[in-house]
């Protein structure tokens, strides 16, 4: 197993960024325009393939959420 391996996923570098938020836009008092809920975070596996003929696994975590707009 590869330097830095962690159950056939490589872990020296993390290109997952996750971000969970709920915002709302105002545009008058009281008047609501748009708002984003997370419904959900799952944990995939996703495939890079750079071009380079080496293929790299890895465990994502992936963000649902609704986006409302008025």
């Amino acid at each position: 197993m590869e330097k830095g391996a962690n159950n056939g996923f490589y872990t020296d570098f993390d290109t997952t960024i996750l971000e969970i938020y709920a915002t709302k836009s105002v545009i008058a008092i009281d008047e609501v325009i748009g708002f984003h809920i997370v419904t959900s975070i799952e944990l995939v596996e996703v495939e890079w393939d750079f071009g380079d003929g080496k293929v790299s696994n890895q465990m994502v975590r992936v963000v649902k959420r609704i986006i409302y707009s008025n």
